[in-house]
């Protein structure tokens, strides 16, 4: 069933919202956007050092490893 005769003519549009017309005086400048990236990595290159020490040594196991590997570092000097 067919209404109208233009299916096969293809409209365009645009669309702006919020869109202020500029007064012929001024310079138009678009409005700033916050940054919307995702970021969901745990670690950046300039954090990795500190977290990743902090995320082992709160481990009470791996602190006690630590102090063992630095009391023979120690006796072998």
């Amino acid at each position: 069933m067919k209404l109208g005769g233009d299916e096969g003519r293809v409209h365009s549009r645009t669309i702006y919202v919020g869109h202020k017309s500029c007064p012929p005086n001024e310079a138009f400048i678009p409005p700033k956007f916050c940054d919307n990236r995702i970021v969901s990595s745990k670690y950046t290159v300039w954090n990795f050092l500190p977290k990743n020490l902090f995320e082992q040594f709160r481990r009470i196991a791996n602190f006690y490893f630590l102090i063992i590997f630095l009391v023979q570092v120690r006796n072998n000097l």
